[in-house]
């Protein structure tokens, strides 16, 4: 969302929480047949847990109204957020070209697959030097 210059206050962790609906936090962008759901904040003073995140309704309702949904989830640093991509069709790991060693890169393959992830490729972001 930050890239296209949005921002409602409330987003995606507002729609799983039921404090707003995913139709009322997705916005449109400048790029035309393009909408973003921001993610949202989680409160510093509570919160939620992985497991506590009840994702897939939103995520199933989106794929009713939109040919394609990306999921842009956090950096498998927090490996918590792996399992996310189990309720997606496909993921796709993202790595920076001349920044991310290729063991990091196979680390993080490997914890996506033991997570139950079908992992389709790699998208590597910079530039080529």
């Amino acid at each position: 969302a930050g890239h296209f210059g949005i921002w409602t206050g409330q987003g995606l962790v507002d729609a799983i929480a039921g404090n707003a609906k995913w139709r009322d936090v997705v916005q449109p962008t400048s790029v035309k047949r393009l909408s973003v759901l921001p993610g949202g904040r989680f409160a510093a003073d509570e919160p939620l847990a992985a497991g506590d995140v009840v994702l897939s309704p939103v995520l199933d309702a989106l794929g009713l109204r939109y040919q394609i949904v990306l999921v842009d989830a956090a950096s498998l640093a927090y490996p918590e957020v792996a399992p996310v991509g189990r309720l997606c069709k496909g993921t796709y790991l993202v790595a920076e070209l001349g920044h991310t060693p290729r063991k990091a890169a196979r680390r993080a393959v490997h914890l996506l697959k033991r997570c139950g992830v079908r992992v389709l490729g790699c998208v590597l972001t910079g530039e080529a030097a």
